[in-house]
C-alpha cells in the first residue's frame, strides 16, 4: 500500500503534451485559479524570472510597437502617394494648355523642375518621329548608339537607382557626372518617342526596387501629350 499523502507515480509522471492538452482543453484553468500564477516563472532573454503574466504583457507591448511602427509607415506611404498624385495633377493641368510640342516639352520640364527643386528633369526624343517644322532641342543624335537603352523600351517601364555611365551619358546629353541616381521614364505609344530622364545628386533620392507606379503614370501622360502634336 502507498503511504497517506504519497502521490500518485502517474501523476508524478506527467509528460509536457499531457500538460499542453489539459490547459488547451480548460482556457479558463487560470482565471479559475488564480494563484497558480503567482508561482509560475518564465526565463527571461535577460537571464531574469518574469510571471507569466509579465512576460505576456511583454510579449503583447512588443507586438503593440510592432503594429504602430507599420502603421506610421502606411501613413507615410500615403501621405508621399497623396502628395505625388497632387503633382501629376498640376502637371496634367499645365500640359492641356500647352499649344505646341515645344510647349509640352518645355513645360513639363519646367513643372517637374518647381515640383522637384533638387532634381535634373531632361526630355530627350528620337528625330524620327519629328516633322521638320518643329524647331525641338535635346535630340537623341542619328549617330549615337542607342542600343544601352534597348532594354529600357523592350519593357517600356521606368528604371531607377543607381544608373550606369553610358545610359546616363545619352539620357542626360552628357550633363550627367554630378548624378548619383536616377529614373528613366520611356516615351513612347506603339514606337519609341523618347526618354524622360530625371536624375540628382543623392544617392538615394532614386532607389533601386521603389514602387514605379508614378513614374509610369507621368511616361504615359507625357506620351501622350507629345503624341497628339507631331
Amino acid at each position: 500500500m502507498k503511504g497517506p499523502g504519497k502521490p500518485d507515480a502517474v501523476a508524478e509522471e506527467l509528460s509536457d503534451a499531457t500538460v499542453l492538452d489539459l490547459l488547451r482543453a480548460n482556457p479558463d484553468f487560470f482565471v479559475r485559479h488564480p494563484d497558480v500564477l503567482d508561482s509560475l516563472r518564465i526565463p527571461h532573454d535577460s537571464g531574469a524570472a518574469i510571471s507569466l503574466i509579465e512576460y505576456q504583457v511583454e510579449r503583447l507591448r512588443g507586438k503593440n510597437l510592432e503594429l504602430q511602427n507599420q502603421l506610421q509607415s502606411l501613413i507615410q506611404i500615403a501621405r508621399q502617394n497623396e502628395d505625388l498624385s497632387k503633382r501629376l495633377h498640376r502637371l496634367a493641368l499645365a500640359l492641356m494648355e500647352a499649344d505646341s510640342l515645344v510647349d509640352v516639352l518645355s513645360t513639363a520640364v519646367d513643372v517637374l523642375r518647381d515640383e522637384f527643386p533638387t532634381t535634373k528633369a531632361i526630355i530627350r526624343l528620337f528625330p524620327q518621329r519629328l516633322t521638320d517644322n518643329q524647331a525641338v532641342t535635346h535630340l537623341f543624335d542619328d549617330s549615337t548608339d542607342l542600343s544601352a537603352l534597348d532594354e529600357l523600351f523592350k519593357n517600356n517601364q521606368p528604371v531607377s537607382g543607381v544608373i550606369d555611365n553610358i545610359r546616363k551619358k545619352l539620357a542626360f546629353d552628357g550633363q550627367h557626372k554630378d548624378i548619383a541616381s536616377a529614373v528613366l521614364i520611356p516615351l513612347a505609344d506603339t514606337e519609341k518617342l523618347g526618354l524622360l530622364a530625371m536624375g540628382s545628386h543623392e544617392a538615394d533620392r532614386f532607389r533601386s526596387g521603389v514602387g514605379t507606379l508614378f513614374p509610369a503614370a507621368l511616361g504615359e501622360m507625357l506620351s501622350q501629350a507629345i503624341r497628339i502634336r507631331l
